[in-house]
């Protein structure tokens, strides 16, 4: 469920592999997003309408424009 007045998010966790954190801001048609995965680990990058991405230890910024039903972004680089 998408809540319109929700437009960022912010979470880190110190792990025994170093830092892990995702956060994203959002604007009407524009999403930021940064995941950063400690060295030696992956993560799963998965969002709705888009290939499930597995993104290696270090700083990503993927980023996308909304388009079309909410939730739905095309993504660009990695």
């Amino acid at each position: 469920m998408q809540d319109d007045r929700v437009r960022w998010a912010r979470i880190a966790h110190d792990t025994v592999r170093g830092r892990a954190a995702v956060s994203w801001m959002r604007t009407d048609e524009v999403w930021e997003m940064t995941v950063e995965v400690p060295r030696g680990a992956t993560a799963t990058l998965a969002l709705p309408g888009h290939p499930v991405t597995t993104l290696p230890g270090g700083r990503h910024d993927p980023a996308g424009t909304c388009g079309g039903p909410a939730g739905v972004c095309r993504l660009s680089g990695a």
